[in-house]
């Protein structure tokens, strides 16, 4: 006995192509609003929605060309319903359903705002090309196996035109991502005489700058060491921007077109063949919807020609849509740059320039992970639903994972949630009081830990022009500070990351900040800022930082904590915990043993050292701490691969990514030894220049 219904079948037998096609363009245009919104929003749930939308469309729309064929080969399989006006609704209407064939080629061709998920998917480049030949020859076998010399069937020439381009740009885009010799890179000469017309509109330069910072450096090749032959001249141009005010906005405009680069299509359009392509593939949907409006369509089964005529409608206003984002984008906008000359062109560049500084690039967020509030999990959920979601987890062992993930928050920039006197608060702001409750969020002006990282790098580039590379992680700070505290970072990375986290958090917590100044306050909650992002990154992101083992030593040191003081409010625990160690001096084990504490190696052990370091320094301790942080910042991001930094870029981007990317700009990470030194030198004249106009740094 067959368990499916019988209605159940001849139901599906009616409508699976139909529904693979529908459900095909629900996952395109699912991709085409979220797809790039990615790289500014941060979230799992975004991130799920994507991720299962990219893999499903390829699948979807390579099922539905297959029934297609079938369909078109076996008359044996037509299922006929009777419609409502009495007609005969036949799913195998050959010639119109012929056209639904190159709609679903340009469907695998992807939305332009989305070619590949991760920085691993521009590496299946040439499966994409195996996949373009194999739909290809299919779509043609339908096309072939359907005609019947209507104007449909000539219809879908075009139609298969159009398709082939698209995924032909998708594999382009692809491999170009791997491909050191990067097509539509233009010459910095192009740009200079058009930029000296224009130079005082705002975000004009940092659109020219950005753009070849990209081009000079072109940090997102893992195996390319950049291009140097402008690196000085572009750099000389960079000195020009206001370095406390721009410097951080020249970074989002570089991780903006790198992640164009990586993961749309957007370089491609903007070339001259990525042009033509375009203008070919408009015309030809065009052609087609008023090709198909005009076609007698009386003798095909009206819900297909409903359905043409969606697929078809929206093929072209998402053609509209991506002749859009040509101009209104950074990259549009750089191509304006080139003639400017024009009266319309630049009317446009001085109309869309200064509304580009507004454009998000990326989530303007700070990952945050306490430890010590990470001890307060609750492990036996109380409620039904959460204890069987609790199960799932614990089966598919990411329990631990997920455990992780819900104990961070996030730090959004001030400027985010800056609200005029007569608007409503925004829509960001909402949502994070919505789940404020279970998703613990803070606004803080990141303004302020910009340029605590930038007074950082310039202080270090005063002190390094004998090193090649930055390889330090606080021992400038605690030299300049007169800390007695430099064995402490000479641990392994993970090691004095912990330590210093909980000593930071000791600090934070017995000095309430009620008698610091406004100076000391920035600093001191920069410091925490800081503490609990490095921690965030050695837990959830350890490749980041090149440490191994660093979720072993974190487990370790959470379960002493455990059974040393159980489940406490954190501020109680840190009291409770600083309250058993500051009167003790060194541990042997031995004697580690019999009170309950770890080894002396621990990083407990040596976080009650630092802290006690720390507050004999009383104010000072705070400028320690954060001067520390930077450099262990640094140092995180000197020493992560580029692949991993280019990574970041699809999930809201990472703090440490744009301070990588300064590091390259000022030429502290292996990328630019080459012209490192020049760089620094650069960057040095404008600092001592600027300090000099300001009557000293």
């Amino acid at each position: 006995m067959n368990p499916i219904p019988s209605w159940t079948q001849r139901l599906w037998n009616a409508w699976d192509i139909r529904f693979l096609i529908l459900c095909s363009l629900i996952l395109q245009l699912t991709l085409v609003i979220l797809g790039s919104r990615r790289r500014y929003i941060r979230g799992i749930w975004i991130g799920i929605i994507v991720w299962s939308s990219y893999l499903m469309a390829d699948w979807v729309a390579a099922i539905a060309v297959g029934k297609l064929s079938n369909s078109a080969t076996d008359s044996n399989s037509a299922t006929e319903t009777e419609s409502n006006n009495g007609k005969t609704d036949n799913i195998t209407d050959k010639a119109l359903t012929a056209l639904w064939a190159p709609l679903l080629l340009l469907h695998l061709g992807g939305p332009d705002t989305i070619t590949a998920y991760s920085i691993e998917d521009t590496q299946l480049w040439l499966r994409h090309l195996f996949g373009l030949l194999a739909q290809a020859v299919l779509t043609i076998y339908v096309i072939l196996c359907s005609w019947n010399n209507s104007a449909l069937s000539f219809l879908t020439l075009p139609m298969f035109i159009a398709g082939t381009i698209k995924y032909g740009e998708r594999t382009w885009v692809l491999w170009s991502a791997n491909n050191e010799d990067q097509q539509g890179l233009k010459s910095i000469e192009d740009y200079a005489a058009a930029l000296d017309l224009i130079r005082d509109i705002p975000g004009v330069k940092l659109i020219v700058v950005g753009y070849f910072w990209l081009q000079a450096l072109t940090p997102y090749l893992a195996n390319y060491g950049g291009n140097f032959k402008e690196s000085e001249r572009v750099a000389h141009i960079s000195a020009e921007l206001d370095k406390d005010a721009e410097v951080f906005e020249l970074i989002e405009y570089v991780l903006g077109f790198m992640y164009d680069v990586l993961y749309t299509k957007t370089a491609m359009i903007h070339t001259r063949l990525g042009f033509i392509l375009r203008t070919i593939t408009f015309t030809c949907v065009v052609a087609v919807l008023v090709g198909f409006s005009a076609s007698a369509k009386n003798e095909y089964a009206p819900v297909n020609v409903v359905i043409t005529y969606i697929l078809l409608s929206v093929a072209v206003a998402l053609e509209f849509y991506a002749a859009a984002l040509t101009i209104y984008s950074d990259w549009g906008i750089l191509q304006m740059i080139k003639y400017c000359r024009k009266p319309f062109v630049s009317k446009l560049v001085r109309t869309l320039a200064p509304r580009s500084k507004k454009w998000k690039r990326w989530s303007n967020s700070v990952t945050q992970f306490n430890l010590i509030s990470f001890l307060h999990y609750e492990e036996k959920p109380k409620m039904l639903y959460a204890k069987i979601l609790y199960a799932i987890l614990k089966l598919l062992r990411i329990d631990d994972t997920f455990k992780k993930y819900w104990h961070q928050s996030n730090v959004y920039d001030l400027k985010e949630f800056e609200e005029s006197a007569n608007e409503k608060p925004k829509m960001l702001y909402r949502i994070v009081k919505l789940f404020k409750k279970n998703r613990p969020s803070k606004v803080y002006d990141l303004g302020n830990l910009k340029k605590l990282i930038l007074e950082g790098v310039e202080t270090i580039n005063e002190r390094l022009w004998e090193f090649e590379n930055f390889t330090h992680r606080g021992e400038l700070a605690l030299e300049r500070n007169q800390c007695n505290l430099l064995w402490s970072i000479s641990k392994d990375f993970d090691q004095s990351i912990i330590a210093w986290h909980i000593a930071t958090d000791i600090c934070y917590n017995l000095d309430d900040g009620s008698s610091l100044d406004d100076y000391t306050k920035s600093r001191r909650e920069n410091a925490k800022l800081l503490s609990d992002y490095m921690m965030h990154l050695l837990v959830n992101h350890p490749y980041m930082l090149r440490v191994k083992g660093g979720n072993v030593m974190i487990e370790n040191t959470c379960n002493h904590l455990k059974e040393t003081f159980g489940n406490e409010d954190s501020l109680e625990l840190t009291t409770r915990f600083w309250d058993k160690l500051k009167d003790n001096d060194k541990y042997d084990d031995e004697q580690a043993a019999i009170v309950g504490w770890p080894a002396p190696r621990s990083p407990l052990v040596l976080a009650r050292i630092v802290a006690r370091e720390l507050l004999t320094h009383e104010k000072r301790k705070w400028n320690i701490l954060s001067s520390v942080w930077v450099e262990m910042l640094c140092h995180g991001a000197g020493q992560c691969q580029v692949n991993y930094q280019a990574k970041q870029l699809t999930g809201g981007g990472e703090l440490l990514t744009h301070v990588w990317l300064l590091l390259t700009i000022y030429g502290f990470t292996e990328k630019v030894n080459e012209s490192g030194p020049i760089l620094r030198k650069i960057f040095t004249e404008k600092s001592i220049a600027s300090t000099q106009g300001k009557g000293g740094y």
